[in-house]
């Protein structure tokens, strides 16, 4: 199952330094897992916005650059959070 470094409480991580968490999914072969799991968190998170506020996601290149997550998955996701795409930046 891949982690994530997101915690219910704001600026807390898992205690290791993002790096080494992300060298350890991409050794693993979980990078794409890994991202797609935080940023289900972050959308997830998302519900405790402010009415009118944006969302700022770190996305993997890697992740951007698989056609079928960026035009088909990950505005599904946003959509289930219940943000529209001018929140997201």
């Amino acid at each position: 199952m891949p982690f994530c470094l997101h915690s219910s409480e704001p600026w807390q991580s898992l205690g290791e330094p993002a790096e080494q968490i992300l060298e350890a999914a991409a050794a693993s072969g979980l990078l794409a897992d890994f991202d797609r799991a935080c940023l289900s968190a972050s959308l997830a998170g998302a519900a405790r916005l402010a009415p009118g506020a944006v969302l700022f996601l770190n996305v993997i290149a890697s992740t951007l650059y698989d056609r079928v997550f960026a035009v088909d998955e990950l505005p599904e996701m946003v959509a289930a959070a219940g943000l529209t795409p001018d929140r997201i930046v």
